[in-house]
């Protein structure tokens, strides 16, 4: 299979391989270690979140594996990644790509940040070549955010070929300061009508949010449920509410109770006599507030309750010491009535020094400049 003390040419970095749940088990503690260190800390770097998937069930994949990099004192890189056969415009290719167990839009390896790896992924595709199992023609690191681990990697090689494609922005909001500091960039207008719709809502009966955490966080998850399946995600729209599909729904109570045990898993509720009308899933990780899933009930959809428990989330947490941003994960359209700040969030693509790789690149690169032309003269029209 892998050799288990492969040693980098050049960095003299030794490489191991540990494959699927049983090898994510046996680093547990060296995963938790460089998770202390790691740069641009993400939820998605989380060992409870790889561990609440990987235990879900039917949602653990055949080769997976977990890639150790370290040198004479630590480990300094973990990189999951996961191999899969596909065909591009009719060819088969074989790709190792980094594992995304999610729709959450971001992801990332491993790396400490106090570490300097120069053509880290020249050295490693040679790694990779060396064992005949698995042929490959690149690897594709899908949704890697500007400061993620992956783009500082990328950007420190000067080697290895490959192309950096824009694929979608991840939105946040700074909650470093005051709730009016952090909504000061909100026109008058959009902060008058929350508090009109708030108004209007208080007329109904008791208005009430709550922030559900420990003993009461299993009550709130099935009121979150019971709101996420209310409206269009529900059985007579799209379908895909949680709790319509079994794997899913056993990710979200898998990775409720493990957070639960660190208080990092919270759910808020936003009530009106005593009934849910909207409700979010949020998970903490480091100083960032990470808001995975949200739901409203459309019956409600003229006041806004989405946008009304939002606000009072910005209420709560603005100005807390213990926290810096809170992060809407993905970039949907609905994020910018919020003015919220962005980071660009990319496809790379790191090419196998051979005669396919070569051809994969060659084209993946035409296509680009095709769609970057088309989309310029688009935006000029």
């Amino acid at each position: 299979m892998f050799d288990q003390n492969y040693i980098l040419s050049i960095s003299k970095l030794q490489v191991q391989a540990k494959e699927g749940l049983q090898g994510l088990y046996n680093i547990e503690s060296r995963w938790k270690e460089l998770e202390k260190k790691t740069v641009s800390p993400s939820f998605v770097q989380g060992y409870e979140w790889l561990e609440s998937y990987l235990e879900s069930k039917g949602l653990s994949p055949d080769n997976l594996w977990f890639f150790i990099v370290s040198n004479e004192i630590e480990d300094v890189i973990i990189l999951p990644l996961i191999y899969v056969t596909d065909r591009v415009y009719g060819l088969p290719v074989r790709i190792w790509q980094i594992f995304w167990p999610n729709d959450m839009g971001i992801n990332d390896v491993l790396l400490a940040k106090h570490i300097t790896t120069e053509n880290f992924f020249d050295e490693f595709v040679a790694y990779l070549r060396c064992n005949s199992k698995y042929p490959f023609d690149y690897i594709l690191m899908k949704n890697a955010a500007d400061h993620s681990g992956v783009t500082t990697l990328i950007q420190a090689d000067r080697k290895v070929n490959y192309l950096r494609i824009f694929d979608h922005e991840s939105k946040y909001i700074e909650i470093k300061d005051t709730y009016d500091k952090t909504t000061e960039r909100l026109s008058g207008k959009y902060k008058r009508n929350l508090r009109r719709k708030y108004k209007k809502l208080e007329q109904s009966g008791e208005v009430i949010f709550t922030n559900a955490l420990d003993s009461d966080l299993d009550d709130a998850f099935n009121d979150f449920l019971k709101v996420e399946s209310s409206g269009w995600k529900g059985t007579s729209g799209v379908g895909t509410a949680i709790i319509l599909n079994p794997r899913m729904l056993d990710f979200y109570t898998k990775l409720k109770d493990k957070n639960a045990l660190t208080g990092n898993c919270f759910i808020q509720l936003f009530k009106v006599n005593e009934v849910s009308i909207a409700a979010q899933f949020c998970l903490i990780y480091k100083n960032c507030i990470n808001l995975l899933k949200i739901g409203f009930d459309e019956n409600y959809s003229n006041i806004s309750p989405g946008a009304l428990i939002l606000n009072e989330t910005l209420k709560y947490f603005s100005g807390n010491p213990n926290f810096n941003k809170l992060s809407f994960v993905t970039g949907a359209e609905w994020n910018d009535a919020w003015m919220p700040k962005s980071e660009n969030v990319y496809s790379i693509y790191i090419f196998n020094d051979t005669i396919r790789g070569f051809l994969f690149f060659v084209m993946y690169r035409l296509k680009n400049k095709i769609k970057r032309k088309y989309f310029n003269k688009t935006n000029r029209r």
